[in-house]
């Protein structure tokens, strides 16, 4: 009997042993499971990072190599600068050493025609001043001058108003002798008239003298003969006198209007 308990207590302590090996084997596999998993995330994260490395790393490698065939043709060009720039720098020394000579002889030129200039600019001056001088000189002649030609001005001004004066006293003298030369000219028509109006009354006049003298010899006839001869000699004294009153009107009567000249507008201004 204690044998069988003991059988059965064994049991019992190897079940439940089991069941806590169970129990712990259980608990280590869902651990183990659970890294297991954390793991194989792990290990996902770390392919995809590896891969994007692997790609960074690829393009890193691509652009390295761009890089170093950007710097062998840099070290080309660089050789091929160095060398023009070289050749450059030695074909400019030598342009420089032939300026600098050139410059040189320039300069040594220069300074002869400086020394000259300076020589010409000591004439100069004193040119100068002896021009200086004949201006001043010059000027003092330009002023009397001036002076003297305001005293010509003011002469001339006068001039010219004596002359503006005679020019006045020329037209009025021109007005005058237009008035007389066409009076002149009037009276001379009318003489000319007159002397005809003479012609005209001469013999009148000398028919008259004539009948005058018959008359006093008619006169002197009657007084001897009768008194009837002195009445016939006083009609022919009348008809004398009324001749000779006669003539005298046509005398005096002024030339005919075309005979006239006609005075024009304004001479009398």
């Amino acid at each position: 009997m204690s044998f069988k308990r003991n059988n059965i207590g064994i049991k019992i302590i190897f079940a439940l042993s089991v069941t806590c090996l169970l129990i712990l084997a259980s608990v280590k596999i869902h651990d183990v499971q659970q890294k297991l998993n954390k793991y194989y995330w792990e290990t996902a994260e770390f392919k995809h990072l590896y891969d994007s490395t692997k790609a960074q790393l690829d393009v890193v490698y691509e652009n390295k190599k761009n890089i170093e065939k950007m710097l062998h043709h840099e070290k080309e060009d660089h050789r091929r600068t160095k060398d023009e720039l070289s050749s450059h720098r030695l074909e400019s020394e030598a342009q420089l050493s032939k300026e600098k000579q050139e410059a040189n002889q320039r300069l040594e030129s220069l300074n002869q025609e400086h020394k000259i200039l300076k020589d010409q600019h000591s004439e100069t001056q004193k040119e100068h001043k002896t021009l200086q001088d004949r201006c001043n000189t010059l000027q003092h002649e330009y002023s009397a001058l001036n002076g003297a030609k305001s005293e010509q001005i003011e002469a001339s001004k006068e001039l010219n108003k004596e002359i503006s004066a005679l020019r006045v006293s020329v037209s009025q003298l021109q007005s005058q002798k237009r008035v007389i030369t066409f009076n002149y000219t009037t009276c001379g028509r009318r003489m000319r008239a007159a002397e005809g109006q003479v012609r005209e009354i001469k013999p009148l006049h000398d028919s008259c003298k004539n009948e005058l003298a018959t008359c006093r010899n008619l006169k002197q006839v009657a007084v001897v003969k009768s008194p009837a001869g002195a009445v016939a000699e006083a009609k022919d004294l009348q008809q004398f006198q009324a001749l000779k009153i006669v003539a005298t009107q046509r005398q005096a009567l002024p030339p005919q209007p075309d005979e006239e000249e006609h005075i024009p507008n304004g001479i009398f201004a």
